[in-house]
């Protein structure tokens, strides 16, 4: 159910404060029971709000925005204090959000913080924005397969012969592999970045994707015609994100990579075997309860000298569970479940690794680990407020037969479930509000308004959205830059 205060914590506070943005504004806004809102966390928040929302920066939205942040701070010290933060569901949430700042900060740290994007790349990607490819590929799921393909191609067999073997789609079967014309964005980045780099006619060696290998050969390229250097000008911002974002993702494939050879993984084909055995249901693995025999067998041994381990089938059921099921539903074939293990190992690795550094006692990484709890508690704290509201049937009814308009030609036990929860976000937007006031009399509140207006909103969001301006004057704020167009990733597989 989409809840009507949608900026009051999640996309607001949890979004933007892993942006790990070191600040010296250290002005504190705001006070509950101790607990402060500095002036950083509050311009970070309300520049993604801004973003987000479209809307102009005014004296009365800075004010309002910070009565928000308030409220939501002071049903965190309310629900610390009723004992909603020692719940199970609420300790599971967090540690789970520990770990993945732990990763998020490892990831910053070891390799984000070191990329810069240079005016050579800039236009490089702007002119492949404006260029079309029309090129061909063979799949394979390993990489043994795709040397074997590449190898024959090399011996003079045809991309069209070898496709009807490795295709079961028939158009791809018959065609010779054949993609036709795609542009920017519409391939997977790794397959694109060879795409757009090999010259026509050129066959590549086989490039890895997410879904497993292609062999790639370039039949054609195709330029805009004209490219103006206005046209460049007016981008230039929006590309350079983009190559950021392009290269901090290949960043952190390679990160990965390097782990996973690091640990020298070897697997256990007994155990392997068992688990490729069942891995149309390899996921489901998590949540059955699978016999003793299963969950010791060997799987998986990784690490150097001293430090080398086994992971039984059980050690991985249990690291498995702390992935989502989009994740595990990806698992389909040997092949993808070697990856997954492998992903989980580099996880392993990389939370090990950050236990030993002191990272922990960063004052930004405090900073952000501190706002991500206090989102957790909140997201659990409304939904116990969601829980506690019941909407009659008889009002229900009321509410149906008083708008006949909304509701044409449907019967009422049609919409019931819909109206119902319409109702329970409008009751709940107003006891929140009630309740947060009655707070403000349980609990201490000092508020700073007086220091709003000297705070400058010039930066970048976590999302790479770009404000600009300089303190507040009473106009409303411009140069604001929104993000491109993100287009669906065609992946190339054995399936297209």
């Amino acid at each position: 159910m989409k809840r009507a205060t949608p900026y009051l914590i999640g996309g607001v506070l949890l979004a933007v404060v892993i942006a790990w943005a070191r600040s010296p504004h250290d002005l504190h806004l705001a006070d509950v029971e101790g607990e402060v809102i500095t002036a950083e966390a509050y311009r970070t928040a309300y520049v993604d709000y801004l973003a987000e929302t479209g809307l102009p920066d005014t004296p009365a939205r800075r004010l309002a925005f910070l009565d928000r942040l308030v409220g939501v701070k002071l049903v965190v010290v309310d629900a610390r204090a009723r004992g909603l933060a020692e719940h199970p569901p609420v300790t599971a949430s967090i540690r789970r959000a520990e770990e993945k700042l732990k990763l998020d900060y490892y990831v910053q740290r070891v390799t984000l913080d070191t990329i810069r994007v240079t005016e050579r790349e800039t236009r490089d990607m702007f002119l492949r924005m404006n260029t079309q490819v029309g090129a061909r590929h063979l799949y394979a799921e390993t990489r043994e397969k795709a040397d074997a393909l590449k190898a024959r191609l090399d011996a003079g067999e045809s991309f069209k012969a070898l496709a009807r073997e490795v295709f079961d789609d028939p158009v791809l079967a018959e065609n010779g592999g054949s993609l036709g014309w795609f542009g920017f964005d519409e391939m997977d980045p790794a397959f694109e970045d060879v795409a757009y780099s090999l010259p026509v006619g050129a066959v590549s060696d086989p490039v890895r994707t997410s879904r497993g290998y292609s062999i790639i050969q370039v039949d054609d390229r195709q330029p805009k015609p004209i490219i103006t250097e206005s046209e460049y000008a007016t981008g230039k911002d929006r590309v350079q994100r983009y190559v950021l974002h392009r290269r901090q993702s290949a960043a952190k494939r390679a990160l990965v990579e390097g782990i996973v050879e690091d640990l020298r993984v070897e697997y256990h084909q007994s155990g392997l075997g068992k688990l490729s055995g069942i891995v149309e249901r390899a996921v489901e693995i998590v949540g059955e309860s699978p016999t003793a025999d299963l969950l010791s067998e060997p799987l998986v041994s990784f690490g150097r000298g001293d430090a080398r381990r086994t992971w039984t089938i059980g050690d991985f059921r249990e690291k498995a569970q702390q992935t989502s099921m989009e994740q595990r539903a990806s698992v389909t074939s040997e092949a993808l479940l070697r990856q997954f293990i492998s992903g989980l190992l580099a996880r392993e690795e990389m939370l090990r690794v950050f236990e030993t550094s002191g990272w922990e006692r960063d004052a930004e990484y405090q900073r952000v680990s501190s706002a991500t709890f206090e989102d957790v508690i909140y997201e659990y704290a409304y939904e116990d407020l969601v829980r506690s509201i019941a909407i009659p049937d008889d009002s229900l009814r009321g509410y149906f037969d008083a708008h006949p308009d909304e509701f044409p030609g449907v019967e009422f036990d049609e919409v019931r479930g819909d109206i119902r929860g319409m109702l329970t976000r409008l009751h709940t937007r107003g006891y929140l509000r009630s309740r947060v006031a009655s707070l403000r009399n349980e609990y201490r509140v000092t508020v700073r308004p007086d220091l709003l207006a000297s705070i400058e909103l010039t930066g970048k969001t976590l999302s790479g959205k770009t404000l600009s301006g300089k303190t507040l004057t009473g106009k409303t704020l411009s140069g604001k830059t929104l993000s491109g167009k993100t287009l669906p990733v065609k992946t190339p597989s054995d399936n297209s």
